[in-house]
């Protein structure tokens, strides 16, 4: 299964970076930049055809997707060989920025990332079982399964069979790209969902991630010593990509939040072009195509740009030589300067009452949950009330904003830092307008707000430790020999300090934040962990593998969600009927918006499905759906003892859970314990 798991990474890397490669090396960027700015091309072309081939009844597939987008981004590329046009592809290089640079970042994030993430797997197709995962995985199943990869369109029942039989009816636009990756990789190789799943997660925290990172330092920055330190920065800080990748789990969030850097980095040069009337086609193009990915691959990562650039134009502004020309008029360029940021407020203001936005902005799902002193300590020790403070990197941190207040052109950075963490401190602990307005857009969930403090965190941790170490450089004495020596044991100090995992000296045990987060996914992946999720431990996982065995391909087994089987239809290709926790018969309150409405079948099914047999109308609900099956993974006691999920409600589920091995209309195919695979018989015998 690893050969497998390194089977689907490469396939990651190349879909990724491949095709976006030719096109804007075709298109006359430098081939560094191109290949890293890569993945946001190749997605995109992704994303089009995933769009576009299900409206002209085509299956999505490597094949009908991958190889026509290789083919067309190829065409710029043959043609400027054939022109022999070279000259193009060095435009815009940077002494900050070579190949030896990003082998440091890349051989540093695989390691950093194999001892984070994969570590923790214990086998590759080990998936968490939280909340949120249910609907990663399925609909990674779905796409893969009904050839429709649309964003557009994103449901848990993709198929024609399945969209006609959905209990929840409905389909709607949902950044979803990082769910195509996962269904490309399963579609190519034909590995189980989870598979494909740690495979994406794992090339996008340590490749496409800390890739990202380095182009923007080595465009900020463009010092080749700071650049190359960012590399230990990167992947340093919990928030990001670590901890979301565990809460929840986020990780269509995680992909857009990976992608900014790349975006950020294309905004500042296009910024940088315009002052200096150098501006070039190809970056107007790849900034425009990247904020649309940002917006199909996790739109709140639109907004982090927005509160991220805007001190950087507002800088250049306010540092521009003489006036700023809009047209022909000239103006003053500071009054500029204060009248785009309360633009941007005003445009921010806007957005927050905008109708459309009003269930993301104003939703009530999350409250605060710390003090206001608490919120602030948070902030400065980066622990955020998860797991312990990151002190060495706070150092860091801190550092980097002294740096910045003498050294100006990166006080935006500072600036951008500051305002994340007042959303911070209101996002945890207020309840009022103000966490709405300041945090809604990311749903006023604090976790993801970490997360924006992170990426913005990483360029100042990154010249802080630059500080230092030109410091130590300067000043230790008996020339080079004795200087590299001590940076680089002040900097192998640092990667120890900061990656170090939970100590135990004998009884006593001394976490970090990455070594907990470590034992969290640890947990999470081999169902160690208590939670109020219902888990499909081991013994379930084998008795899913015998039905996915004995019940036929295509037919239709119903369930009930919260004993695990909600994990099936991902794990197994197990067609199952109830694929959702929540939204059933009103059972889950949300201000997030209207719930899906349910159909009267499955109504019908949840609360008195036992009756098949002398109920004509629950036969009738049966027929409709084309149910053959019923799947148990927990009854009785055992079930009523185990934690539920904070949606379950069993009084709407006594239609499937009061079947019993001598339930008139239904036979036993399959017995383990308190698990039970019955075969409809009712339905026979009135045929």
């Amino acid at each position: 299964m690893w050969l497998v798991f390194c089977m689907a990474v490469i396939v990651c890397v190349l879909s990724f970076y491949l095709p976006g490669f030719l096109l804007f090396a075709g298109l006359g960027m430098s081939r560094l930049r191109s290949l890293l700015i890569a993945p946001l091309a190749s997605v995109a072309g992704y994303c089009v055809l995933g769009i576009v081939l299900p409206k002209l009844g085509v299956f999505c597939s490597w094949t009908s997707v991958v190889i026509p987008v290789f083919v067309l981004y190829a065409i710029p590329f043959v043609l400027r060989l054939a022109r022999g046009d070279k000259d193009g592809w060095f435009v815009g290089r940077s002494k900050a920025l070579d190949w030896k640079t990003l082998g440091i970042y890349v051989l540093f994030g695989l390691v950093v990332g194999a001892y984070l993430y994969i570590t923790p797997l214990g086998s590759p197709d080990a998936f968490s079982q939280e909340y949120d995962n249910a609907f990663h995985m399925e609909t990674i199943r779905a796409f893969a399964d009904s050839g429709i990869w649309s964003v557009l369109e994103v449901s848990k029942y993709m198929t024609p069979t399945d969209q006609a039989i959905a209990p929840l009816p409905g389909a709607a636009f949902y950044p979803a790209l990082w769910h195509l990756m996962g269904a490309l990789v399963v579609n190519v190789l034909a590995c189980p969902v989870a598979v494909a799943l740690n495979a994406v997660n794992y090339v996008v925290a340590s490749v496409l991630f800390p890739v990202g990172v380095m182009l923007l330092l080595a465009t900020v920055f463009e010092n080749r010593l700071t650049v190359r330190l960012g590399a230990i920065c990167a992947l340093a800080f919990l928030g990001f990509p670590w901890l979301i990748l565990y809460w929840g789990p986020l990780y269509a969030n995680a992909f857009g939040f990976a992608l900014v850097p790349m975006v950020a980095t294309l905004f500042v040069r296009l910024v940088d072009s315009l002052v200096t009337h150098t501006t070039k086609a190809v970056d107007v193009f790849a900034f425009l195509l990247g904020t649309l990915v940002l917006v199909v691959a996790q739109t709140s990562s639109v907004f982090f740009c927005v509160i991220f650039l805007a001190p950087y134009c507002v800088y250049r502004l306010w540092t521009h030589e003489g006036p700023v020309h809009l047209g022909r008029r000239p103006l003053p360029n500071r009054p500029c300067a204060v009248l785009f940021a309360l633009f941007v407020v005003l445009v921010w203001t806007g957005l927050v009452f905008a109708p459309f936005m009003h269930s993301l902005v104003f939703n009530g799902e999350w409250s605060a949950t710390l003090s206001v002193g608490q919120g602030i300590w948070g902030v400065v020790t980066l622990a955020f009330g998860w797991f312990a403070p990151q002190y060495p990197l706070a150092v860091l941190v801190l550092v980097g904003i002294f740096y910045t207040l003498r050294h100006r052109e990166y006080l935006w950075i500072t600036v951008a830092y500051l305002v994340f963490c007042v959303i911070y401190v209101v996002c945890v602990s207020c309840d009022g307008f103000a966490r709405h307005f300041l945090a809604g857009f990311w749903y006023a969930d604090s976790y993801r707000i970490v997360s924006c403090l992170a990426l913005v965190g990483i360029p100042l941790a990154t010249l802080g430790l630059g500080v230092i170490a030109r410091f130590l450089r300067a000043h230790v004495r008996g020339g080079d020999g004795p200087r590299r020596v001590c940076v680089g044991v002040f900097l192998a100090l640092c990667c120890v300090l900061l990656y170090l995992p939970t100590v135990h000296l004998g009884d006593m045990k001394i976490d970090t934040a990455l070594g907990k987060i470590q034992e969290e996914y640890y947990g999470a992946n081999h169902n160690e962990i208590p939670s109020h999720h219902i888990k499909l431990d081991a013994e379930e996982q084998a008795f899913l593998d015998e039905v996915a065995r004995v019940v036929p391909e295509g037919e239709l087994v119903l369930n009930m969600p919260d004993d695990g089987s909600v994990f099936a239809y991902a794990t197994d290709g197990i067609r199952t009927y109830y694929r959702d926790y929540r939204f059933y018969d009103g059972s889950w309150t949300s201000r997030n918006g209207p719930r899906p409405i349910e159909t009267p079948e499955s109504k019908l099914i949840r609360k008195y499905g036992a009756w098949v047999s002398t109920n004509k109308r629950v036969r009738d609900a049966f027929e409709e759906v084309g149910a053959r099956y019923v799947l148990q993974l927990d009854r009785g006691k055992a079930f009523r003892k185990q934690p539920k999920p904070p949606s379950y409600d069993g009084t709407l589920w006594t239609g499937l859970t009061a079947i019993m091995d001598d339930t008139p209309g239904f036979r036993p195919v399959l017995s383990e314990g308190d698990m039970r695979l019955y075969e409809i018989t009712a339905l026979d015998e009135t045929e």
